[in-house]
């Protein structure tokens, strides 16, 4: 068996590195994890039968929301009711049906109390027709 070379290692290595990263994407995750087959949805283990659902809202908060939330939009489109997201002021990428909140972190400002209210009004309005996705992530303790 003839010996691995510096670079042979060098491409393994960075293809290691490459899979980890994917693997720990949020994005990547809740495409992982959450599936929609015609009605039914599926999130890790659990479906639900979005003919049974009045209402989809989503909400959540932290420095992976932008992405996990770009996941669920692109999984759930137009079903989606509402939807608003506490995100780090300056975070990258935008949202189509799920308003962002950017604030400030690690110190909570008023603009992201404001936005947890609306989290809290918003959730509170629900029925038990309606569908609650909640997305957290590292930052969504400020």
């Amino acid at each position: 068996m003839a010996p691995r070379t510096v670079a042979t290692l060098r491409d393994h290595a960075r293809d290691m590195f490459m899979s980890a990263l994917k693997a720990v994407d949020p994005k990547e995750a809740v495409h992982r994890f959450m599936r929609l087959d015609g009605n039914c949805l599926t999130i890790h283990h659990s479906q639900v039968s979005l003919a049974d659902v009045d209402r989809i809202c989503v909400v959540g908060c932290g420095k992976a929301a932008i992405p996990m939330a770009s996941a669920v939009e692109a999984i759930l489109g137009e079903r989606i009711t509402d939807g608003t997201i506490n995100i780090k002021s300056g975070s990258p990428g935008s949202l189509k049906r799920i308003r962002t909140v950017p604030a400030s972190h690690p110190i909570p400002d008023e603009v992201g109390v404001q936005g947890a209210r609306d989290i809290v009004r918003m959730v509170s309005e629900c029925g038990e027709r309606d569908l609650v996705i909640c997305l957290i992530s590292g930052g969504g303790s400020a």
